[in-house]
């Protein structure tokens, strides 16, 4: 076999590494390897070479082939390179006051604490869609945060900001009293009533509406009534100012009155 012969050889089976090297992960430790391995093939084929003493016809073939390996040898590196950068790992994601170890979550499940991965309580991808949390809030949270190399934490709040980012932009709206105070209007007819249109999305008016009934008796949230307001208070308390009720008439206090 000639030197000609054996310099494409060798530059075939580094072109074909090559290739399969970008097209899948191959670590640190093979590309070293496989780089040293290289290294010796070059030192056998081209220091055992005969010199090019003249410009014959075979002179000038080796010549050429030598041109070519210095040529494909410089863009190998290039890539190589390129190859070394992108054969790096990822840090596993980590959130404050949350446990993400498969393994103390595998023990959760078959010690019977949970109901199974997709427990609402369980930090996984079933978990949070049975929480609530929509599938567009989970990307962004993960199109946010990226790929770390170094150990880091995020924190819970911001992926609970990517799914109120998302419900405010999607969600319809609707009211509910979880701590009810009864409301009483005293100039509103007694057994009257009547309806209002309200807005399903006040940003989005495509959305449509929705209708509420308004009467002589309603129930409204704790949180929105003080006997003795605190400095700013800008709620209802007695003889305080006007608050508008949703969708309907504006309203004041003038006294209250305890069972």
């Amino acid at each position: 076999m000639t030197t000609s012969e054996k310099l494409f050889l060798v530059l075939a089976e580094e072109l074909n590494f090559n290739r399969a090297a970008k097209k899948s992960f191959i670590s640190q430790q093979a590309l070293s390897d496989h780089i040293k391995r290289l290294e010796q093939h070059y030192d056998a084929v081209l220091f055992n070479r005969t010199p090019v003493v003249s410009l014959t016809a075979a002179g000038r073939s080796v010549q050429r082939t030598l041109q070519i390996v210095q040529t494909l040898e410089q863009n190998l590196d290039a890539e190589l390179n390129e190859i070394r950068s992108g054969a790096v790992g990822s840090i596993r994601l980590g959130i404050n006051y949350t446990v993400l170890s498969k393994r103390k979550l595998r023990r959760l499940v078959e010690e019977g604490c949970v109901s199974g991965w997709d427990d609402p309580r369980m930090p996984t991808l079933g978990g949070l869609r049975r929480r609530g949390y929509t599938a567009r809030s989970i990307r962004n949270f993960c199109e946010r945060i990226g790929v770390a190399k170094v150990p880091n934490t995020v924190e819970y709040a911001f992926l609970e900001h990517c799914l109120r980012e998302d419900l405010n932009e999607n969600a319809d709206r609707v009211m509910g009293v979880l701590r009810p105070i009864r409301l009483t209007v005293t100039n509103y007819p007694e057994g009257q009533s009547e309806t209002f249109e309200i807005e399903n999305h006040p940003q989005n008016p495509e959305k449509g509406t929705r209708t509420i009934t308004f009467s002589r008796h309603l129930y409204i949230e704790a949180d929105d009534f003080l006997e003795t307001p605190i400095p700013k208070y800008k709620r209802l308390y007695p003889d305080g100012p006007e608050c508008r009720l949703k969708g309907a008439y504006l309203i004041r206090c003038t006294g209250c009155i305890k069972d």
